[in-house]
C-alpha cells in the first residue's frame, strides 16, 4: 500500500514483533525528513495508521509504503506526476516477484487538475494499482 501523503511517523502501531511494516519508500518532497510534517497536527500517520495500524487499520498485515511529494507541505502535482511514475516502475518490477500480492495507491489530499497527474493515475490503473482517493480534487 502506498500512502501518498506527508510522511508518516514511525511508531509501535505499525510493527509487527521486529518488523516495522512502515517503509519510508520515495520522498521527493522539498521536507527531505521523512517523519509526517504537513502542518503541527500531521495528516499522513492518521492516514496510515487508518489504513493499517495494529489497533484501527482495515489492512493490518499490509505494508505502508510512505511517499512525499509535496512542496512546502502542499501538494505539487510535478512531484506527485513523478511519484506515479517511480510507483509505477516499482509495482512492475514487484509484480514478476512469486510471492506479490498487489499494489494500492492511496491519496488524502486536495489537488487542482492536472492532465499529467490524470494521465499517470490511469497508467497506473491500468497496470493493475488499484487507487484509493479520499478528498482528492483530481478532476477539471
Amino acid at each position: 500500500m502506498y500512502i501518498i501523503d506527508s510522511g508518516a511517523t514511525h511508531t509501535d502501531e505499525f510493527k509487527d514483533g521486529d518488523t516495522d511494516r512502515l517503509v519510508d519508500e520515495i520522498n521527493i518532497s522539498s521536507d527531505k525528513d521523512w517523519t509526517d510534517t504537513a502542518d503541527r497536527n500531521g495528516h499522513g500517520t492518521p492516514v496510515a495508521a487508518a489504513v493499517g495500524s495494529k489497533t484501527y487499520g482495515i489492512a493490518k498485515s499490509a505494508t505502508l509504503r510512505t511517499v512525499k511529494c509535496e512542496r512546502d507541505g502542499k501538494p505539487d502535482a510535478a512531484r506527485l506526476t513523478q511519484a506515479l511514475q517511480d510507483i509505477i516502475r516499482r509495482h512492475n518490477t514487484r509484480k514478476k516477484e512469486d510471492n506479490f500480492k498487489g499494489s494500492i495507491i492511496n491519496m488524502s489530499f486536495r489537488l487542482a487538475y492536472s492532465s499529467s497527474v490524470a494521465d499517470e493515475l490511469k497508467k497506473a490503473f491500468d497496470a493493475g494499482i488499484s487507487l484509493v482517493a479520499c478528498e482528492s480534487r483530481l478532476y477539471p
